[in-house]
């Protein structure tokens, strides 16, 4: 009877430990960085303007949760600068705050290096725009905060490599979904388009 009862304590100690290690193992959070290119796909042909996309930068963090059939949910806290000139003679500077929330399934390579697909979406608050006019013109630029939507919604689509089980890098494509401008009219109605390339630490 004190064999059995012995036995049973030590199953259960083993179940909970190996529990919470699997519980640790399928959890993982770290910091990530990159850069943007962003553009803006007008809904009216348009003859005035001639968008490009600019550098910016990105940069926060992440949390990642196994879920079923090797998919994983990834939820990121990101500062995003999203910048776009015009007939290269005006330069838009946005800055947000993105929440993306993705899943993230891997399609091939050993656990050294895989790669995998990441789609989602995008939620974005506007927290300060700005306007240069000229190429050499120096500043900040004009504040335009209030003339744009404060809210913006995209699709998210990509992929990423990871590799030495703990470092990624990412390459991800975000199709707007919101106009970028308030009370902008059909003529200047339009929607973001940007690329992020990242890389990010997992510590966990």
């Amino acid at each position: 009877m004190r064999r059995s009862l012995t036995s049973i304590l030590v199953c259960l100690v083993l179940s909970a430990a190996l529990g919470d290690r699997a519980a640790a193992q399928s959890f993982g959070y770290g910091p990530k960085g990159g850069v943007s290119l962003t553009t803006q796909k007008f809904d009216e042909k348009q003859t005035l303007l001639s968008p490009s996309a600019e550098i910016g930068w990105v940069a926060g963090g992440l949390v990642r949760q196994n879920l079923f059939w090797s998919i994983q949910l990834q939820v990121e806290a990101l500062y995003s600068q999203r910048r776009t000139s015009f007939s290269d003679i005006v330069t838009d500077t946005l800055t947000y705050v993105e929440v993306p929330i993705l899943l993230r399934y891997p399609v091939f390579g050993p656990p050294s290096w895989r790669v995998h697909v990441v789609g989602g979406a995008v939620i974005s608050h506007l927290l300060q725009a700005r306007e240069k006019v000229g190429a050499g013109t120096s500043g900040a630029g004009d504040d335009i905060t209030d003339k744009l939507e404060p809210n913006d919604m995209a699709a998210s689509i990509g992929a990423d490599v990871q590799f030495k089980r703990r470092w990624v890098a990412d390459f991800r494509y975000l199709y707007g979904l919101s106009e970028v401008y308030r009370d902008a009219g059909p003529l200047f109605a339009a929607k973001q388009r940007a690329m992020q390339i990242t890389v990010s630490y997992r510590f966990r």
